[in-house]
């Protein structure tokens, strides 16, 4: 679709998996040109993130590897009761739980790309633990923007309802 990206002003390579190789272990088949931080996407997101602060945020604090975080938030629609022995020891009015999720949006330094074993499954997941092992510097960029998975199917109905808008 994009083709050599030339009527989108940049350059556009393709590298082809012969097995699926996970986010970060495609990445072991780059070759790499020069020594600039790599931005990684997942290909099932919608965003309008900045990316161009996001590597400012990266390069700034000298990080290995930058992963974009958002608060994914979930309220419980029931009241949650703790039970002891047949007990009511609390109710909460449907409660609200937050955690910082990964976007699947990164910025890795090229020098990182090392860690990766070649033409092995692999996940971000993966490599970040591994940096973080190795006592690397991953950094977390908080993504404030809008941001949404659309992975799943009902996820991307709801993109449509709310990108059409």
């Amino acid at each position: 679709y994009f083709g050599n990206g030339n009527k989108y002003g940049c350059t556009i390579e393709y590298i082809n998996e012969e097995k699926p190789l996970g986010t970060a272990g495609s990445l072991s088949l780059l070759k790499l040109k020069n020594k600039e931080p790599l931005i990684v996407l997942n290909g099932d997101i919608i965003t309008q993130v900045d990316i161009s602060d996001m590597l400012k945020f990266h390069n700034f604090n000298n990080f290995h590897i930058t992963a974009g975080v958002y608060d994914y938030i979930h309220q419980i629609p029931f009241g949650v009761v703790n039970v002891n022995n047949q007990l009511i020891e609390t109710i909460e009015e449907k409660p609200v739980a937050s955690w910082q999720v990964a976007s699947g949006i990164y910025v890795i330094s090229s020098k990182i790309i090392s860690l990766i074993p070649k033409k092995q499954f692999f996940t971000m997941p993966d490599l970040i633990n591994k940096a973080l092992k190795q006592k690397k510097r991953v950094g977390a960029y908080r993504i404030e923007e809008d941001w949404m998975d659309i992975g799943r199917k009902s996820e991307l109905n709801r993109a449509r309802g709310t990108f059409l808008e």
